[in-house]
């Protein structure tokens, strides 16, 4: 028996990925899968692969490299084939997707298993990943990355079966795909009595390599394939894993991954406003003017054009909407409010009979404007505002009653937008979810992230901290990346030279690396001497590079109004 289980070596055979985008004849065309869908094309971002062999032995946990190719936000699977008694254990932040085992009868009481964990890939992440097993064995892994899946919801579908006769084809299960632009993974662990453990696929537009071991040897084959993404949904059926000899231990898991929705695809979405191309340009100006009117026509003088968005406060008392707004409104602008339902959060939560009236007489307001939608922030930046303002519970009951009442009224012209700071001094708040509404009660994501003081740092090094921190945070219930995002308020002041050149190239930096960050679909910039100076015309070198960024076709969006 000591001898049998030195020869039995679980070898690995790792399936190497290629996807065929573009260049081929049925490869799925952007009408298929962008116009139409408002969907990515899944990429493949590279993979690496390890193994415990005949030559590294028995072990009791395997180490892969990291992808060099990965990047934040990816999606990242790992599959390990293991014997049957070794289950695997992952370090912290991998979820378990799937385990599936089977020992047939080729070889007495000797089995393969294969298991499946995945993760949204963040910034700073190591090197390489150890998996520890719960007794020492022989075993291959995989870890491949992939952009532009749901991070949130990654599987769409996914099935598995094991075999149950001795043959050289492994059939994988049926599977049934509900979205378009998914990318089919076939992954099977085979155990075969004879070396080398091939396995080929019938799947469409891969490459495939093949490693083996000692010719004689038991070795058991982990293959994983990858379709091109797949232009509709539906039945996919038909496809299968050779192995280079007759078995009936065999694991056979066939999973589609999800495609995120897409916020720079064609048609982009009016109901919620995400534009197709690009961003809004929003912003709130006040140097001084006496009306709301006034401070919004001062503004555009300065930038030379109109906004996309007007913006504009509602604190603590201050019902919108408000006679001038609901005129540009009918003229055809659109409008962001921020509106601060009462100072204390559990007043607005619904026990509060005049704070209630209140909530309904804006209600009321915003539904006398409809079919027009109004984009509305209720409380912004609360995290700010804890505990002064009330705890995180209270926060969302505020929210909820405010939408549940206006949801009774009939108000469905309102886009609800969360504004928080983005500031990660709050990342303990943060990381709890416990102020989000929920993923059924918001629409936009916002932020306000401001550069400031002496030493204040360039627009990219501002925004790349939060905007990955939603990417990487987002998950079913707080799905940060399933909503468009915008900033809220931004503004820079370098204060012991304002005006000068730091501040010009902030506007260039953005002007440059915004493309670079397509889930910002809307940009308010803070035009305003309130706390710090933010004004954009310090000096004439400062507005002119501001009113560069302004005109930037990425900046442009079609019909502002009149």
């Amino acid at each position: 028996m000591r001898n049998q289980l030195r020869t039995y070596q679980l070898l690995l055979l790792i399936g190497s990925l290629l996807i065929f985008i573009g260049g081929c004849s049925s490869t799925p065309t952007e009408e298929d899968l962008g116009k139409t869908q408002a969907l990515d094309a899944i990429v493949w971002h590279g993979g690496s692969t390890a193994a415990l062999d005949a030559e590294t032995k028995w072990g009791d946990s395997l180490t892969i490299k990291s992808p060099p190719e990965s990047q934040p936000g990816d999606f990242m699977i790992a599959v390990l084939v293991t014997s049957d008694k070794a289950t695997v254990r992952a370090p912290n932040g991998w979820t378990l997707l799937k385990t599936v085992k089977d020992t047939g009868q080729t070889v007495p009481r000797r089995g393969v298993r294969t298991t499946i964990f995945w993760r949204a890939w963040g910034r700073d992440e190591p090197e390489s990943t150890t998996f520890s097993f719960s007794k020492r064995t022989r075993g291959g892994a995989t870890l491949q990355a992939y952009a532009n899946v749901d991070t949130a919801d990654p599987i769409d579908a996914i099935t598995v079966a094991t075999e149950d006769q001795g043959r050289l084809r492994h059939f994988l299960p049926k599977l049934t795909t509900s979205v378009p632009g998914t990318v089919l993974l076939g992954i099977a662990g085979i155990l075969s009595p004879q070396e080398p453990a091939n396995a080929s696929s019938n799947m469409r537009f891969e490459r495939v390599d093949r490693s083996s071991g000692d010719a004689g040897s038991w070795g058991a084959g982990l293959a994983l394939y990858q379709s091109e993404p797949r232009a509709n949904a539906g039945r996919e059926s038909g496809r299968y894993i050779d192995s280079s000899a007759e078995t009936d231990t065999a694991t056979m898991i066939f999973l589609a991954l999800k495609p995120k929705k897409c916020f720079t695809c064609d048609e982009g979405n009016d109901d919620l406003w995400i534009p197709a191309n690009g961003a809004w340009l929003s912003g709130w100006g006040n140097h001084g003017e006496q009306s709301w009117t006034e401070k919004v026509e001062a503004h555009e003088a300065r930038i030379g054009r109109k906004l996309d968005v007007l913006h504009n406060y509602h604190p603590v008392g201050n019902l919108p909407l408000n006679n001038a707004e609901k005129a540009y409104i009918r003229s055809g602008r659109k409008l962001f409010i921020n509106w601060k339902p009462a100072a204390r959060w559990a007043d607005a939560a619904g026990r509060n009979a005049t704070i209630n009236a209140q909530i309904d007489q804006v209600g009321r307001s915003l539904k006398s404007v409809a079919p027009a939608k109004v984009m509305v922030a209720l409380y912004h930046e609360p995290e700010d505002n804890v505990p002064g303002a009330g705890q995180a519970t209270d926060y969302v009951a505020m929210w909820r009653n405010v939408r549940s009442r206006w949801d009774a009224l009939g108000v469905d012209n309102v886009i609800y937008v969360w504004n928080v700071m983005g500031y990660l001094g709050h990342e303990q708040l943060y990381n709890s979810h416990a102020l989000w509404p929920g993923d059924e009660y918001v629409d936009w994501v916002m932020w306000n992230p401001y550069s400031r003081g002496e030493n204040p740092a360039l627009w990219e090094a501002k925004i790349k901290l939060f905007y990955t921190w939603l990417i990487e945070n987002s998950a079913p219930g707080h799905n940060y990346a399933a909503k468009p995002w915008g900033l809220g308020e931004w503004g820079v002041a370098k204060t012991n030279d304002p005006g000068g050149a730091f501040e010009q190239q902030y506007y260039r930096d953005m002007q440059a690396k915004l493309p670079d960050y397509p889930q910002l679909k809307l940009i308010a910039i803070f035009d305003s001497n309130t706390d710090f100076n933010y004004y954009i015309d310090h000096s004439s070198a400062e507005l002119n590079a501001y009113r560069a960024l302004a005109a930037d076709p990425y900046l442009n969006q079609p019909n502002p109004g009149p």
